[in-house]
C-alpha cells in the first residue's frame, strides 16, 4: 500500500497498517519502506520475486499483465539485473525502525483525516 496514496479507504488503510505493525517483529523478513518519491538509478518495472531452491538454483518470478500471475524466469542475466535492482531499492529504503515510525505516523494521519467526518 502506498502510504502517500490519497485515493484510498482510510478505515481499510488503518486496519492494514495496524496489522502490518502488529506483525512487523514476527515476520521472517524485514519490512522497509521505499519512499514514493524516491528516484532510483534503475526504473523498477514490474513486481518481482527471486527465490532460491534447496539446490541453490535461483528463479525470478516477474509479474505478468494479468493480476496475481507471476511468470518464472531462469535467465541468469535477468536474475542478476533483478537482484541489482533489489539492492538499489534497499539502499534507498528507510531502515526497519524508521519504517515502523513511518507506519505509525501514517496511522495517525489517516485517523486525523477521518476525525472531522466522525464528529
Amino acid at each position: 500500500m502506498a502510504l502517500e496514496n490519497k485515493e484510498r479507504d482510510l478505515d481499510v488503510a488503518i486496519d492494514q497498517l495496524r496489522h502490518l505493525l502488529a506483525l512487523i517483529d514476527d515476520l521472517p523478513c524485514s519490512v522497509r519502506i521505499l519512499h514514493w518519491g524516491t528516484r532510483l538509478p534503475t526504473e523498477p518495472g514490474p513486481a518481482f520475486t527471486i527465490v532460491t531452491d534447496r539446490g541453490g538454483r535461483e528463479t525470478l518470478f516477474v509479474n505478468s499483465l494479468s493480476p496475481n500471475d507471476f511468470l518464472p524466469v531462469r535467465d541468469s542475466h535477468r536474475i542478476s539485473d533483478a537482484a541489482r535492482l533489489f539492492t538499489e531499492m534497499c539502499d534507498h529504503c528507510f531502515d526497519q525502525a524508521r519504517s515502523r515510525a513511518r507506519i505509525t505516523s501514517a496511522i495517525r494521519r489517516c485517523q486525523e483525516l477521518l476525525a472531522p467526518a466522525r464528529r
